[in-house]
Parts: C-alpha cells; sequence; structure tokens
C-alpha cells in the first residue's frame, strides 16, 4: 500500500509541476520501464523525467 500511495503522490507531483506537458502514458514509460527500485529512487527518477520534460 506505501508503494501505491507513493506513485500516486510522484504522478501529482508531476502533474502539477508539468501542467499541459504531463503525459500519463510517458510517465508510466519512465517510471515502469525501469523495474522495481526503492522508493527513495523512483522520486528521483520522476525528478529527472519532470525535469527533462520541462527542457523539452
Amino acid at each position: 500500500m506505501l508503494g501505491k500511495l507513493e506513485f500516486l503522490r510522484l504522478r501529482d507531483k508531476a502533474k502539477v509541476a508539468l501542467g499541459a506537458k504531463f503525459d500519463i502514458r510517458q510517465f508510466h514509460d519512465a517510471v515502469l520501464l525501469g523495474g522495481a527500485v526503492p522508493l527513495t529512487i523512483l522520486e528521483k527518477i520522476v525528478d529527472n523525467y519532470i525535469a527533462a520534460k520541462q527542457s523539452a
């Protein structure tokens, strides 16, 4: 349950940060293609996803 809550929190973080640039499919690719990772690493992955989308 903690993983689900963290995933939802990170998704909301990305939605707020990216606004109209947010794409749920790209978000899922960014976080799921890395496989099982610790939640602290998952947040870094999401932060990198946000940074990449903002600079594009």
